[in-house]
């Protein structure tokens, strides 16, 4: 019979565990990570391919399309040139076609004649409008100068009529007082006659001083007048550079002139405005074309 001591040594009962397997439990992770990697590379391959096929359409109905630009001249004329032909292909900027160009050439020239011309009339009119300033100012300068030398002989005049009326009337009392002296014969018929000398001299210095008076009135009236003429001044000068206003007018507008008459020559030559494919060229030389009139068409090569 077993003691307690030797039944507590004696082994415990234990299950059985099960054996493992190397590598069996890697086994799961594996098939994982490889499942994720064929994934995200569909993923990629559709993203790609995505990436290169967006905005195209793929299919076995399909059309392609282009835009169609009529060709037609801007000025009306002759067809002198005909550079493209039918179903040609072009680049942009190549010559379709030429026109007559003499009409405008010459338009060209009169214009510019015409712009020389106004330019010249301006410049002239800017220095009549100096001179038209400066003869003003001193036009005015001197009439009123005028006016103040003929105030001082107005001034001259007055007083030789004072003195000559003084000096008649001096004389006429002497020769009065001769005569009653005479008339006695207190005095010789000498200072008689000496006497009536002085008066008539008198006489003839005070008709002399009353002419001068009116001439000097004359004068200040006179020089009064063109003071008054020349005293709009400013009005003188404003006329002078309205002039000279319409003359540079006149300059611009016939520089515009020659601007549109070189644009319209400009227009005589029909050039491609992209590049494209020339059809339904209808255009042939000696023919008369006008404005807006389609000569051609013009396939683009972008299509759609």
């Amino acid at each position: 019979m077993k003691t307690a001591t030797e039944a507590t040594h004696l082994p415990a009962h234990e299950p059985a565990l099960p054996k493992t397997v190397p590598g069996r439990r890697n086994l799961p992770r594996k098939r994982y990570m490889i499942l994720g990697g064929i994934a995200a590379a569909i993923a990629l391959i559709a993203g790609g391919w995505m990436w290169a096929t967006a905005g195209k359409e793929s299919t076995d109905d399909a059309q392609i399309e282009a835009d169609i630009v009529p060709v037609a001249t801007r000025v009306p004329g002759q067809v002198q040139k005909l550079a493209a032909q039918d179903n040609q292909h072009v680049k942009k900027g190549d010559l379709i076609l030429q026109l007559d160009d003499a009409d405008y050439a010459a338009r060209v020239a009169q214009a510019e004649a015409e712009l020389e011309t106004a330019s010249a009339q301006a410049t002239a009119a800017d220095a009549q409008a100096q001179v038209a300033a400066a003869g003003a100012r001193g036009g005015f300068t001197s009439a009123r100068a005028g006016v103040t030398g003929s105030s001082a002989q107005l001034a001259t005049a007055q007083a030789g009529l004072t003195r000559a009326e003084a000096d008649e009337r001096k004389a006429a009392l002497d020769l009065q007082r001769s005569k009653e002296l005479r008339a006695a014969n207190v005095i010789p018929q000498s200072k008689l006659d000496d006497d009536q000398a002085a008066y008539d001299v008198a006489r003839a210095a005070l008709v002399q001083a009353r002419a001068a008076l009116e001439a000097a009135q004359s004068g200040i009236n006179a020089a009064r007048g063109r003071a008054e003429q020349s005293a709009p001044v400013n009005q003188a000068i404003a006329v002078a550079q309205a002039n000279a206003k319409l003359a540079h007018a006149r300059q611009k507008s016939a520089a515009a002139a020659l601007d549109l008459a070189r644009l319209q020559l400009s227009y005589t030559k029909l050039y491609a405005q992209e590049d494209g494919q020339i059809t339904r060229l209808t255009a042939r030389e000696g023919q008369m074309v006008q404005p807006g009139q389609p000569v051609a068409m013009l396939v683009p090569d972008r299509t759609y």
